[in-house]
């Protein structure tokens, strides 16, 4: 049998095959040079380098958690996790001895936020921080004031596991597996931080700082 020689045929797959190899999404391209970019900074570059490289990966998860692409939204949390484990990796270590510190109980942490004011911290597009105050109600409702609207919408928030605080748009205690944001709380040092590593959903960077109690007379 004589095969043919001419040439349209192996061109046409050869372009097929290149074009298949290259079919990356915009956001998979931007990974890969957020980490091409970080790999290349010289060791023991300073924190603000590093804060920088998780603003961007946490600027990329909001946008890929919300689209089709839970692979590479697997991606971009397994390297804020691991970023964020290299950071406590290359921490100055402390010579002088620390006291033993254990975990707080959820009843503890509850008690924390039940009737209590918080300053609140918006991260912005700019880097900057906007101001804004967060209120917890015993029961189990909540008041975001000053800040943007994806977290005032917040209104509702649970401790269901130790050491993270969920908020809800809707209340969980009605409706199960709503979607929430995760925030890593420290008990001793009364402040919360948002957690993309927690699970729920993806939004800015966003913290608290406990201000003060409330009166909530019944």
């Amino acid at each position: 049998m004589k095969i043919s020689s001419h040439p349209f045929p192996v061109l046409i797959l050869v372009f097929s095959i290149v074009c298949a190899l290259h079919a990356e999404t915009a956001e998979e391209r931007e990974f890969q040079q957020l980490k091409q970019k970080h790999a290349g900074t010289p060791a023991g570059a300073s924190e603000m380098v590093d804060r920088q490289y998780r603003l961007a990966l946490e600027s990329l998860l909001r946008r890929v958690s919300t689209g089709a692409q839970p692979e590479l939204t697997r991606q971009v949390q397994a390297e804020l996790q691991a970023t964020a484990g290299a950071q406590a990796a290359t921490a100055p270590v402390k010579t002088s001895a620390a006291p033993a510190t254990r975990a707080a109980t959820q009843s503890e942490l509850k008690k924390l936020f039940e009737n209590s004011q918080w300053r609140a911290f918006e991260g912005l597009p700019n880097g900057k921080e906007k101001p804004g105050t967060f209120i917890f109600i015993k029961d189990g409702t909540c008041k975001g004031e000053g800040i943007g609207g994806k977290w005032a919408a917040r209104r509702f928030w649970e401790i269901k596991t130790p050491g993270t605080l969920k908020l809800f748009v809707n209340n969980p205690e009605k409706k199960r597996d709503l979607p929430f944001v995760a925030m890593r709380v420290d008990f001793d040092g009364k402040t919360a931080k948002y957690d993309p590593t927690l699970g729920g959903e993806a939004t800015g960077t966003f913290r608290l700082e406990y201000d003060q109690p409330i009166d909530r007379k019944k």
